[in-house]
């Protein structure tokens, strides 16, 4: 399985190491420094993009047997480039998490994510 494709659960103490946590805290450093001029300021967010570590409590609010499973079309990448096709399926991650019968964790984990960056109370002190 490609080692960018995981989830799973992180001790809650070790959120302030999460990227997006760091990406927040310069954002708001940045926001408390004096401007003389009016500025723009666009922030992105790492989440809820892969890998899925979050913080167990994230996990624990639905539990596995509680995952609502997406409906995935056979056909369903018919319609994007061959370059796009191609590394949906290089390698064929998928495939590998239904084989190993990850697919209700993986989908958790997406999810869980998710609800991070929704209930981040990420205020400028």
């Amino acid at each position: 399985m490609n080692h960018h494709f995981d989830w799973g659960a992180i001790e809650s103490a070790r959120e302030p190491e999460m990227p997006d946590f760091k990406t927040a805290d310069a954002v708001c450093a940045f926001l408390q420094e004096p401007h003389e001029q009016p500025f723009f300021c666009a922030t992105g967010f790492y989440k809820p993009h892969l890998p899925w570590y979050v913080p167990q409590q994230f996990l624990d609010l639905y539990p596995l047997d509680k995952v609502s499973l997406p409906f995935v079309k056979n056909d369903d990448l018919d319609d994007v480039p061959a370059i796009a096709k191609a590394l949906a399926l290089s390698p064929p991650d998928h495939e590998t998490v239904l084989k190993h019968g990850q697919w209700r964790n993986a989908v958790q984990g997406l999810s869980r994510g998710h609800l991070l960056l929704r209930h981040s109370d990420w205020t400028c002190a």
